[in-house]
């Protein structure tokens, strides 16, 4: 599973990210690191991770992309990590989706097809009622 998490602090490395998920896959009791111990289905496999800087003038988005396996760990992962406070600031997570580019709802060309259409259709509705009322028909 593929893993975003954000509002990362500076500096950074791929590395502490993977000591901040070893140390969230730490059980909070006793019997669950028992349970951890004897069980193999709750470790990790594989685990990869990216530090993403983005820079778009004065303005930066840095943001970490983690993949992590199996699905099920992941999730567990993915839950204990989010809102998690680390030096200073609250980490968000969440599962990661490629976008399209050509088919994300956020891109400008799509922005107002859905309200001009409306719009139009809206005015034709007035159009017509406006004809019923009136007895009226436009050539």
């Amino acid at each position: 599973m593929n893993i975003y998490i954000g509002n990362l602090p500076n500096q950074i490395e791929p590395s502490e990210l993977k000591k901040i998920v070893n140390y969230v896959m730490l059980p909070s009791s006793f019997r669950g690191l028992l349970r951890r111990l004897l069980d193999h289905k709750d470790r990790i496999t594989h685990s990869e991770f990216d530090v993403v800087d983005h820079s778009f003038g004065n303005q930066s988005i840095r943001y970490a992309r983690a993949v992590i396996k199996p699905d099920h760990v992941a999730r567990h992962v993915l839950q204990r990590l989010d809102h998690l406070t680390f030096q200073g600031s609250s980490l968000r997570a969440r599962e990661y989706v490629a976008r399209n580019t050509v088919n994300d709802r956020r891109s400008r060309q799509n922005k107002n097809l859905f309200a001009v259409d409306v719009y139009n259709r809206r005015q034709q509705e007035r159009r017509k009622n406006f004809r019923i009322q009136t007895g009226n028909s436009v050539q």
